[in-house]
């Protein structure tokens, strides 16, 4: 069986198709629950400083932040997240 759209899978049958089907599932669902932590981990640094992503690059020019791990880890994770939603 070949359905449009994953002729990359070739012929399969239909078993070794659902299993196939159900392993991208599972990508899918990893991947949005990444993205969700991501998501809680930006909140979590904006409550705790007091500032939305989109100001701490301007912050950390000013001086009125310093570069940490965590707060380098929070604009990775602002910037994955704003990569992921243009998409």
């Amino acid at each position: 069986m070949i359905i449009r759209g994953h002729e990359h899978l070739g012929r399969l049958s239909t078993d070794e198709l659902v299993s196939e089907l159900l392993k991208q599932r599972a990508v899918l669902q990893a991947a949005e629950a990444s993205r969700e932590e991501m998501r809680a981990r930006v909140h979590a640094m904006e409550q705790q400083y007091g500032m939305h992503s989109s100001e701490v690059a301007a912050a950390l020019n000013r001086g009125d932040l310093q570069e940490t791990e965590d707060v380098t880890d929070w604009l990775i994770d602002f910037a994955t997240l704003r990569d992921l939603d243009a998409d």
